[in-house]
């Protein structure tokens, strides 16, 4: 009985241990995905910048845009419809 009482604790602790990864491995991606929204972000300022003075990168974009963006809602509000 004693080697029951043993063995359930470490089993107990066991869960407590995986329940804790999974919790740190939402953080992580949680963190993952942010990083990644803000670097998007400042990409796109910097593009949007960038389309103001250049006409020819404008152009361009605008055709691999209306080429890569096939969703209505997304064309709309891109100006592609």
């Amino acid at each position: 009985m004693e080697e029951n009482k043993v063995l359930q604790k470490l089993l107990e602790q066991q869960a407590k241990i995986a329940e804790q990864i999974k919790i740190e491995r939402q953080k992580d991606e949680k963190k993952r995905q942010e990083l990644h929204n803000q670097k998007a972000h400042l990409i796109g300022l910097a593009i949007l910048q960038e389309l103001k003075i250049n006409e020819p990168f404008s152009n361009q974009l605008k055709d691999i845009l209306d080429q890569r963006i096939k969703s209505k809602k997304d064309r709309v509000l891109l100006g592609l419809s």
